[in-house]
């Protein structure tokens, strides 16, 4: 989905807007949202690879997603779901993430924290979703100031950086994460937004929710989209001021970031392991920003098993380098995770014999 630009296409910008705020004269879903349910999470995610922008206790980007460690599924007044589908057709909406060092990151995965589905049994059309990522720029997100809606808010802009789609069948409700693997890799400077667009269920009878977390512990920078093709308003003006959260989708930040040889640390660490894939064993190399007084290295194999561990104290700031013997390792994908006083980066590599 494309936001359209005075540059490009003025004429059909002036009549969208027009059609918004005639159709937003006041904030159109105020008090339709209810807590459908809630939990509470272990933040410490384990199967991730890389460091995951809005998820980590702290890092480059923010905000940062459930610091309270509650997360909720909200409902919609008459069915469905705030974050995802609904009976109102609200079905796009999308989570912007301020890039704190405005630095160059590679985006290679998109992670969803999905809460709840329902799959029409009388159609058998396996719904989709689309996945696309945006840049963020200035004055493009709708805000009600009591009277009026006035494009005065940073939203996502422009075409698409890129766009995949999921089946709402690969949607796991069971706890984890649902992955969104990109086609090729994407470098954004700055800060960007994940879209989630569900309009497509509105012919196949299913619906979907994202979790979310609490109320209060956003930055205004979860949007909605009303009008298909047309621009975003900020989620909290838009249900009536009650509802400024951060929604589950996490973009995941390639290699490139991470590395001994990188210019910058992610998360107060750069962290290498090669060869990969791996035979029977695998070098990993950290270097730590800050000072901690222990680092935990972990490996865990694709069901949550750890297979190594390895805890390290008083490591000052620097480099750390050591070889871990993966002979007794089955074929398959690894999670690498260290976990220092201040941060943690987990990262997957392959083990193939």
């Amino acid at each position: 989905m494309n936001i359209i630009t005075t540059k490009t296409k003025p004429t059909f910008l002036i009549v969208i807007i027009i059609s918004l705020v005639g159709q937003l004269n006041a904030q159109p879903f105020k008090n339709k949202h209810y807590i459908k349910n809630q939990f509470s999470i272990d933040r410490k995610i384990q199967r991730t690879n890389t460091d995951t922008a809005g998820w980590t206790l702290s890092g480059n980007f923010a905000p940062e997603f459930a610091a309270t460690g509650n997360i909720f599924i909200y409902g919609y007044m008459g069915g469905g779901y705030v974050y995802g589908s609904n009976v109102d057709s609200l079905n796009v909406c999308a989570q912007g993430y301020m890039n704190t060092n405005n630095s160059t990151a590679e985006i290679n995965e998109i992670l969803f924290y999905v809460g709840g589905k329902y799959e029409n049994p009388n159609d058998n059309v396996d719904g989709t979703i689309g996945v696309n990522i945006y840049q963020m720029s200035a004055n493009q997100a709708f805000t009600y100031d009591g009277t009026n809606w006035n494009a005065s808010h940073e939203g996502p802009a422009g075409n698409a950086l890129a766009s995949e789609v999921l089946n709402i069948s690969a949607c796991d409700t069971t706890g984890g994460l649902t992955s969104v693997m990109l086609s090729s890799s994407i470098y954004v400077t700055g800060n960007f937004a994940i879209e989630f667009d569900a309009s497509t269920f509105i012919s196949t009878g299913d619906t979907i929710g994202i979790l979310s977390d609490e109320n209060g512990s956003g930055w205004e920078y979860a949007f909605h989209n009303f009008t298909p093709g047309g621009p975003f308003m900020v989620t909290n003006s838009a249900f009536g001021g009650n509802l400024n959260n951060n929604i589950a989708m996490f973009a995941v930040i390639g290699d490139n970031n991470l590395g001994i040889d990188s210019d910058e640390f992610f998360n107060g660490l750069q962290v290498s392991a090669f060869p990969n894939p791996a035979t029977d064993y695998l070098n990993v190399q950290y270097r730590l920003e800050y000072p901690s007084t222990s680092v935990n290295l972990s490996i865990f194999d694709q069901t949550g098993k750890i297979v190594y561990t390895d805890i390290s104290y008083q490591n000052s700031n620097g480099l750390r380098e050591f070889n871990i013997n993966a002979s007794s390792f089955a074929n398959g994908k690894y999670y690498l995770n260290i976990e220092t006083d201040h941060s943690r980066i987990t990262k997957s590599f392959i083990i193939y014999k």
